[in-house]
C-alpha cells in the first residue's frame, strides 16, 4: 500500500473531523443527502475510513516485533471497535431514523457519556501498533482532542434539549475517559 501518501490521508483525517466539529457547532447546516442519510453521517465514515487506512501509508515504523506489535494491538483494537458497537446499539434508532430522541445514560452511556468518541479514539491506537505505524500512532491523541471539543458543541445542544436531566446525568458520569475527565 505504498500509493497511499500519508501526508494526504492525513489531511483528509483533519478536513472531516474540522467539518464535523463544524457541523456540530452549527457552523455550517446538516443536512440530509439521501432520505434519511444525514451529511453527519458520512462525514464519520470518511473520517473512519481515512484512519483506517493511515497506518497503512508509509511512514515511520515502531521498532518492535510484528508478533507483539499484534499481541498489544489486537484488544486495543477490538476493545474500541466493541465500545462503539455497544454504544451504536444504544443509539442507532436516534441516529438514523427521525425518532423522538430520548436521553441514553445506561449502558455504555453509563460509564461515560461519549462512549461512541472514546471506542473512535482507541482503535486506532491499536490498528497503528498492529501495522507498527508510529506517525499514525502519534497522531492519535489529535482525534480525541478533536473529540473533546466536539463534545462541548454536543454537550451545549443536549442541554438544552433535556434540559436538568441532561445536567444532572453530567454530574454522575465523566465526559469521555472513565474516572478521569
Amino acid at each position: 500500500m505504498r500509493f497511499i501518501k500519508f501526508h494526504i490521508l492525513a489531511s483528509l483525517c483533519f478536513i472531516s473531523f474540522m467539518i464535523s466539529i463544524l457541523e456540530t457547532s452549527n457552523k455550517i447546516k446538516d443536512f440530509y443527502v439521501v432520505s434519511d442519510i444525514r451529511l453527519r453521517n458520512l462525514i464519520d465514515l470518511s473520517m473512519i475510513l481515512f484512519r483506517f487506512l493511515l497506518p497503512m501509508a508509509s511512514q515511520l515504523e515502531i521498532p518492535v516485533p510484528p508478533t507483539v506489535s499484534i499481541a498489544i494491538g489486537l484488544p486495543i483494537f477490538f476493545s474500541g471497535i466493541i465500545l462503539i458497537i455497544l454504544s451504536l446499539r444504544r443509539i442507532y434508532r436516534f441516529l438514523m431514523f427521525k425518532e423522538e430522541k430520548k436521553l441514553v445514560k445506561d449502558g455504555v452511556y453509563g460509564l461515560v457519556r461519549h462512549p461512541l468518541y472514546l471506542g473512535d479514539s482507541i482503535w486506532p491506537v491499536g490498528w497503528s501498533l498492529i501495522w507498527t505505524k508510529l506517525c499514525s500512532l502519534i497522531l492519535t491523541p489529535i482525534w480525541l482532542l478533536f473529540y473533546i471539543v466536539t463534545t462541548f458543541y454536543e454537550e451545549k445542544r443536549l442541554e438544552e434539549e433535556f434540559g436538568d436531566e441532561y445536567r444532572e446525568y453530567k454530574k454522575r458520569v465523566r465526559r469521555i475517559i472513565p474516572l478521569v475527565y
